[in-house]
């Protein structure tokens, strides 16, 4: 499914646009919403004496302030900022000084377009924070910028100008997620653009979890995602009866990759930003037992081996797993008769595949791997084993 993600991108970015942008318009023909526009006729300019500062609301109620500077050129009566009719329209003429605009601080500029009313109305030396634009650009796309509470339009020349339009985000919404299910069955596609995404995915404290994410974090990434006491362990090698696991010193997680996780608090999501999205997966190998990660969420094969709630090792029959966790598949299907997954060379607390309290073998001998007996009911037996391995009806059973 090719256009999932790109889908679901558009469409947020699309939504968090019309949420968080909006255009104020500052007409200079327009009097009755600036009287402070006005010019009586085309014989009488209206020279700009003082500093003018207006005020024009977005549809939220964002305030845009704008200071039109005075004339300050002393030596020229045809070169002082003024309101002038041309062409039967009002239009400022700029010769020097600034135009600043301003907006709250939890509002940034992010672009201004100007409408430039004849060939000869843009002086090269003019400047937006400092940075110098054509007149072509300017009137489109406009001059742009990451997000500025303030901008000063510097004019160094001759500079009509019939409208301005003024771009306004609000750098106080919440930024736009790509959320994931956890039921998720569409494939992830890789993506070269960072973006916010928020994964659902229940993971009960205490308890060790498998893991895979379709992006990397750093461990500084990774705490904020799952808590500052989270653990991660690798899967470092096996045996015919045992999967090995060695957390790691730093917690860093990578694309694709299955890891063990346990956490201090119950999470039921997984909300990062400005990440880059990974398609690819990467199982884990050893000679024994194979550890697969998947992004959605799988039926898997009868005799593989999946970690479910309450740290229970479980070998599936019929079952199916939901999206961002891993599984095991045996090599060799006597693998899994007995299985014990140890973390730092400890079982960990999770309840192994034929672990004594696990199966019901009521009445049945029990002999430990010297063929000695040592009875016959697993309730009582189990309250006086050692943790080992013991046979019972032929088969290795774990107790812990």
């Amino acid at each position: 499914m090719k256009t999932f993600l790109s889908v679901i991108v558009m469409s947020v970015l699309a939504l968090a646009a019309n949420a968080q942008t909006e255009v104020v318009t500052i007409d200079i023909n327009d009097s009755a919403t600036h009287p402070e526009f006005a010019v009586a006729d085309a014989s009488n300019p209206v020279i700009i004496y003082d500093d003018i500062t207006i005020t024009d609301a977005t549809t939220s109620g964002t305030v845009l302030t704008t200071t039109i500077g005075k004339s300050i050129i002393e030596n020229s009566s045809s070169s002082k900022n003024r309101f002038a009719i041309e062409s039967g329209k009002v239009v400022l003429v700029m010769f020097k000084n600034n135009i600043t605009f301003s907006v709250p601080d939890n509002k940034v500029i992010t672009k201004i377009k100007l409408t430039i009313p004849s060939d000869n109305s843009w002086s090269s030396y003019n400047t937006f924070n400092g940075e110098t634009i054509t007149k072509a650009k300017i009137q489109n796309p406009g001059w742009t910028c990451d997000g500025a509470s303030e901008v000063v339009f510097a004019i160094g020349g001759t500079t009509r100008i019939s409208k301005i339009h003024v771009t306004i985000e609000d750098k106080s919404t919440e930024p736009a997620f790509i959320s994931i299910n956890e039921a998720n069955t569409a494939p992830i596609e890789s993506n070269d653009n960072a973006v916010n995404v928020r994964i659902e995915r229940q993971i009960n404290s205490g308890e060790w979890a498998a893991l895979v994410l379709p992006f990397s974090l750093d461990a500084t990434a990774a705490k904020a995602a799952l808590g500052d006491d989270v653990e991660v362990a690798e899967f470092t090698g096996d045996s015919e009866d045992a999967l090995f696991f060695t957390t790691k010193d730093d917690v860093a997680i990578s694309a694709g990759v299955p890891y063990l996780v346990k956490v201090g608090a119950d999470i039921t999501e997984i909300a990062v930003e400005g990440v880059t999205l990974s398609s690819e997966t990467a199982p884990v190998s050893f000679t024994h037992y194979n550890f697969v990660p998947t992004f959605t969420r799988t039926a898997i094969a009868d005799g593989d081996i999946y970690l479910a709630h309450n740290n229970e090792l479980k070998t599936a029959s019929g079952a199916t797993i939901n999206a961002f966790r891993a599984y095991f598949t045996p090599n060799n299907s006597s693998n899994a008769k007995t299985l014990t997954l140890c973390v730092d060379n400890n079982t960990t607390g999770i309840k192994a595949i034929g672990q004594l309290d696990d199966l019901r073998f009521d009445n049945s001998a029990i002999y430990d791997l010297q063929g000695r007996y040592v009875g016959t009911s697993i309730s009582s037996a189990s309250s006086v084993l050692q943790k080992g391995i013991y046979i019972i009806n032929g088969k290795k059973v774990v107790t812990k």
